[in-house]
């Protein structure tokens, strides 16, 4: 029963995603049963990995997530090498409809949108606190609540995202989009690593009943006292990493 609502969770969760493109006009009408078919097999698969991964999640499977992200960078990485090199134009990659190499010359998919150009250092900063937050929050996390699948896997695609945002930055000096997913947009393997850490973030906060009863009773002051002791696990463990 807890699979059947975790798969039905994510089937919402992407296909919300769908119908926002549907909404915006990105997809044709006639286009959509088609889309929706595919969509709907690919997330079950998905789905059902996830699933089995958060049932037999050990620290045995921390180490393998890990190898997984790992070589899925270095494939992202590898593709985007082909593209720079100039092998994509004579390679047989040129002919699958699924590979359409992109160009971000801003650097990242908010600076496009918005039409601003973000400074290097400016990235370097964003990317070295983010990494801080996130790595803090989630010690923290998993210290006044669990450590499980879901957390974990959130940690990993956000950090995964991070560093292989902060390696485009160092040696292709721009950001490379070139798997199409026709016809909604292009994204990189970074992109899908940060979509499943959404979805496992999501998962979290639903499945942990002191989460939603956190939500349920939301109070401002609430938060300010929780916030200040997320702020003093910050500060302690930054001590001790100081002291070593």
């Amino acid at each position: 029963m807890k699979n059947i609502k975790n798969t039905l969770v994510f089937l919402l969760y992407w296909f919300l995603f769908i119908f926002i493109f549907i909404f915006i006009g990105k997809i044709e009408i006639d286009r959509i049963i088609t889309l929706l078919v595919i969509n709907f097999i690919i997330v079950i698969l998905i789905s059902f990995l996830f699933n089995r991964l958060n049932n037999i999640f050990s620290n045995r499977i921390k180490y393998k997530l890990i190898l997984v992200v790992l070589i899925l960078i270095s494939i992202d990485q590898f593709f985007k090498y082909i593209v720079f090199s100039g092998i994509y134009k004579i390679s047989i990659l040129k002919n699958l409809t699924f590979i359409e190499p992109v160009i971000n010359i801003r650097g990242s998919f908010l600076a496009e949108l918005f039409q601003i150009n973000i400074p290097f250092y400016l990235y370097i900063m964003i990317y070295f606190i983010s990494i801080v937050i996130i790595a803090e929050g989630y010690r923290y996390y998993i210290k006044i609540e669990r450590n499980n699948f879901w957390t974990y896997w959130t940690l990993l695609s956000l950090l995964s995202g991070i560093f292989s945002s902060l390696i485009n930055k160092i040696i292709w000096k721009e950001s490379i989009d070139y798997i199409f997913v026709n016809p909604l947009f292009h994204a990189d393997l970074k992109d899908f690593l940060l979509l499943s850490g959404l979805y496992t973030f999501i998962m979290e906060v639903i499945s942990n009943k002191n989460n939603l009863r956190k939500i349920m009773h939301w109070r401002l002051k609430k938060e300010v006292k929780s916030s200040k002791k997320f702020l003093k696990f910050l500060k302690n463990d930054i001590d001790k990493i100081l002291r070593k």
